[in-house]
């Protein structure tokens, strides 16, 4: 048996569920706001649940005891895509933000092996996405990711197994610190509101996620080191 549960606009969404399969459970915590989503689930034992005030557009395919949980206000205004596969899962946090054709995957959908030992090289492994990330356009997320709170990944950056600190900005491919101890607010800078609003009432507002950045192990690897000393000593 196959459950949705909650309201959405058949009308915008487009759920195809594939046949013969059982146990699956898509739950909306509320309407999303979509022009044009697809979900295809192909397999059994699904979990969804897409949460409060969030807009989300593009394509989610999902396989096999896969789980896919999305937090409240998530914006994502033009087409992206999910696929998650091999009883894999794909989390995102509260108040994220995401860029067209951002591409989120657990698996590669084709494995790749040694030829001598026969081992595989390729294994599928969860994306956990933080609470407040930006995402730009074109970025792709890879298997093994997890992304702490506050940060914002650049356009067109490719990540995979790695797990990023909080509050910085990656970019590139391969990727490297940009900068650390930043934050990012989802205001548009061209509105009355934004240009009305000093950048310490963001602070005060939003103080979770205004945070120094954790330095890590992949952060001493991945930046500048001149960069990473002006930001410790300034």
């Amino acid at each position: 048996m196959n459950k949705i549960v909650g309201n959405f606009d058949n009308t915008k969404i487009k759920i195809s569920i594939k046949p013969g399969t059982s146990n699956n459970t898509i739950v909306f915590e509320a309407p999303p706001r979509s022009k044009n989503l697809k979900i295809l689930i192909d397999g059994d034992d699904i979990y969804i649940k897409l949460g409060k005030n969030i807009s989300l557009n593009g394509v989610i395919r999902i396989c096999d005891k896969c789980k896919l949980i999305i937090g409240n206000n998530l914006t994502c205004n033009n087409p992206c895509y999910l696929y998650i596969g091999e009883e894999t899962e794909v989390t995102i946090g509260d108040d994220c933000m995401f860029s067209s054709n951002v591409l989120i995957r657990t698996e590669d959908s084709h494995a790749i092996y040694d030829v001598e030992s026969t081992k595989r090289l390729n294994p599928s492994s969860s994306v956990h996405i933080g609470n407040h990330i930006l995402i730009f356009a074109d970025a792709k997320i890879f298997k093994g990711v997890r992304i702490d709170d506050g940060s914002i990944i650049g356009s067109g950056t490719i990540l995979s197994n790695t797990h990023i600190s909080n509050n910085a900005l990656v970019a590139g491919n391969p990727y490297r610190y940009i900068k650390i101890n930043v934050a990012w607010e989802k205001t548009y800078v061209n509105s009355s509101q934004f240009k009305s609003t000093l950048a310490t009432e963001f602070k005060k507002k939003n103080v979770a996620y205004w945070r120094k950045t954790k330095i890590t192990d992949d952060l001493l690897t991945r930046i500048n080191p001149k960069l990473l000393k002006q930001n410790l000593f300034a």
